[in-house]
């Protein structure tokens, strides 16, 4: 089956679009682990910092530990969602 060139455009944007969506998640989830992480044990190990303080840098340092990960993850995430799609649409044609 010859499929046009809209198709093929339509689902490079849609795959681009769940990657980009997936990496923005999980860079979003690691800066609120991170801020809550440093604002829960940041007082024990810095009795200096006010607690905006550490949550900012938590955000930070929880944003770029995750950014490591994130396009990886992001990757793998992709691929199990088009083998759910490309089984999906096998048991459809059955």
């Amino acid at each position: 089956m010859i499929r046009s060139t809209k198709y093929w455009a339509k689902l490079i944007l849609l795959w681009a679009f769940r990657f980009i969506s997936y990496v923005l998640i999980i860079i979003a989830c690691g800066a609120f682990a991170g801020s809550a992480a440093f604002s829960l044990l940041g007082k024990l190990f810095m009795p200096s910092m006010t607690f905006g303080e550490l949550a900012i840098t938590g955000a930070r340092v929880g944003a770029i530990l995750a950014g490591v990960w994130a396009s990886g993850v992001a990757i793998v995430l992709c691929f199990v969602k088009g083998k759910q799609e490309r089984d999906a649409q096998a048991l459809a044609s059955k």
